[in-house]
């Protein structure tokens, strides 16, 4: 039985790999500690509702990037904060 994945879920895996493709791009690195919902879904745990961001424990302090996820974020119709 196929494993339904709800749209907005997809639509954050979708910007997940845009930013880490600009990432090898720009010959950057970033360390993400993803918690919550979003650790769940990464690890096939279901849940009763859609998640609507990523939920970081550490924190990103490079503009650039920062800058880069916002317009990553507006780009997917998830907002600037859907990485945080």
């Amino acid at each position: 039985m196929p494993v339904k994945i709800p749209e907005l879920d997809i639509t954050l895996i979708e910007a997940l790999l845009e930013l880490d493709k600009w990432l090898g791009k720009v010959n950057r690195d970033l360390h993400l500690e993803i918690i919550g919902a979003s650790a769940l879904f990464l690890h096939h745990v279901e849940i009763d509702r859609p998640t609507i961001d990523i939920d970081l424990a550490n924190s990103i302090e490079d503009n650039e990037i920062l800058s880069k996820i916002e317009e990553i974020g507006n780009m997917h119709g998830l907002g600037e904060t859907w990485l945080e």
